[in-house]
């Protein structure tokens, strides 16, 4: 049963056009939490490649030449993200810090924006994904880095209403939160040691 399941979450996602994470053997979906009838086994899934995460680096992308024309710059957006992971307990690691860590975990946010100036709104593709270096089973000398987990999503918004845009990266933050503190139940604040 799990098996039928798994294929077709697989067949789905490649007519989405997204990339599916790597699939525990059945062995390990047994062992993970049923914490829910309303928690889908693709939400299951995530949480478990996330088990034992220590913490992220952070990177945004596709901000630089649009950020000040929608009132915040790269730099600020990040300030928040990092913030709002650091208050619940994340740990955010520097470039450096993150290069010592197993699988380089960064947290990517990606940001791309369509503005027609004759109407006033702004089309927002706003993406934020766990990636990992991941190695290849068949051939473990090899590696990449992959998405282990993803939100996402495009909305409408006013060009002139940049507390909006933000508003919707944090949300898509928080889901990323929600995710990994149920893999990693909380411990109580951590810093990033500087």
């Amino acid at each position: 049963m799990r098996a039928k399941i798994y294929w077709i979450l697989a067949v789905v996602g490649v007519f989405a056009g997204l990339s599916w994470p790597a699939t525990p053997a059945d062995s390990e979906i047994a062992e993970l939490p049923d914490d829910s009838w309303l928690t889908s086994t693709e939400t299951r899934v995530k949480r478990y490649l996330m088990e034992g995460l220590q913490g992220v680096e952070v990177m945004i992308v596709g901000l630089a030449s649009h950020g000040e024309k929608y009132g915040f710059t790269k730099d600020q957006l990040q300030t928040d993200i990092e913030a709002r992971l650091q208050q619940d307990g994340i740990r955010v690691f520097s470039f450096e810090e993150s290069m010592l860590i197993e699988g380089t975990p960064t947290l990517l946010v990606s940001l791309d924006f369509k503005t027609d100036p004759n109407i006033g709104y702004t089309a927002a593709s706003i993406i934020v994904e766990l990636t990992e270096l991941v190695f290849l089973a068949r051939a473990p000398e090899k590696f990449c880095r992959s998405r282990v987990w993803s939100y996402g999503s495009t909305e409408l918004v006013e060009t002139n209403n940049a507390k909006s845009i933000q508003d919707i990266v944090g949300n898509h933050v928080d889901e990323f939160i929600n995710d990994y503190l149920a893999a990693n139940p909380k411990k109580g604040p951590v810093k990033s040691e500087e």
